[in-house]
């Protein structure tokens, strides 16, 4: 089979030959907890056989496809990939998908490596008007590289059927999932949000401050200051053949209590 090659920079290029030689980088840069939490099909932990797959996957091109490896021009070692998958039969809107190995984040090279894959894509494709990019709500790096290459937000994906999601057990971890339709959502990432209640208020049972207005006055010692006089008032707060309760008001601090 041959290979087509497109010049990126200096430092890289990118062909879509994938061959055997490459399971080692596939399983050298896919086996990052980081790639995993902001994809979605990369396995993890990413064994040989799961190279084996994916290299058979592409063979097959079951769908219609366009895959590119991204390779250093100095060593040809594979660090990374892009592609596009189409999402209907005429090939009038594509998906992008893309990874890079952690040693090569921070220097330009997946910007420059979409807009190419996008040139050759509209080349190949010539039904092709409509490009998306499904990226993760924590993942910043990710939407600011896409905003390069001119993508523009448009909206947030959301369940299908907008009903409760359940906690369950995974293949890989736990995850969100709907009983209704197919939505699920793998928990990669801990996201925790603290709120406080607000504790609703309570009425005063004796009426409030309004209620202690023109009552009367007697000698009891406050349990707080022992001041020795006090308001007082009684309430029924029993049943009808138990005695009244009363109610004290300390004239001096103010403390209440009763009998």
């Amino acid at each position: 089979m041959t290979s087509n090659r497109y010049e990126i920079s200096n430092e890289i290029y990118i062909d879509n030959l994938l061959t055997e030689n490459d399971i080692p980088s596939l399983v050298k840069y896919l086996n990052n907890p980081t790639i995993y939490a902001n994809t979605s099909h990369i396995p993890q932990p990413y064994t040989i056989k799961d190279g084996e797959n994916f290299l058979s996957a592409i063979k097959s091109n079951l769908e219609p496809t366009l895959f590119f490896n991204i390779r250093l021009n100095e060593t040809d070692e594979m660090i990374g990939g892009c592609g596009l998958q189409s999402l209907i039969k005429n090939d009038r809107i594509a998906e992008i998908g893309y990874w890079l190995g952690e040693p090569y984040w921070g220097r330009v090279f997946m910007s420059k490596v979409i807009g190419k894959v996008i040139e050759i894509g509209q080349i190949q494709w010539k039904n092709l008007v409509r490009i998306e990019a499904q990226i993760f709500t924590w993942n910043n790096g990710s939407r600011r590289v896409v905003e390069k290459c001119h993508f523009a937000y448009e909206g947030l994906l959301r369940p299908r059927c907008g009903n409760m999601l359940f906690v369950e057990e995974g293949d890989r971890c736990n995850r969100l999932a709907c009983n209704t339709c197919p939505y699920i959502c793998d928990l990669v990432t801990k996201i925790t949000e603290r709120q406080y209640t607000r504790l609703k208020p309570v009425d005063d049972v004796l009426g409030g401050t309004a209620a202690w207005e023109n009552v009367d006055k007697t000698e009891v010692t406050c349990p707080k200051c022992a001041y020795t006089k006090a308001y007082f008032m009684q309430l029924q707060t029993r049943s009808a053949d138990e005695p009244m309760t009363t109610f004290y008001k300390c004239v001096q601090c103010g403390h209440r209590w009763n009998d």
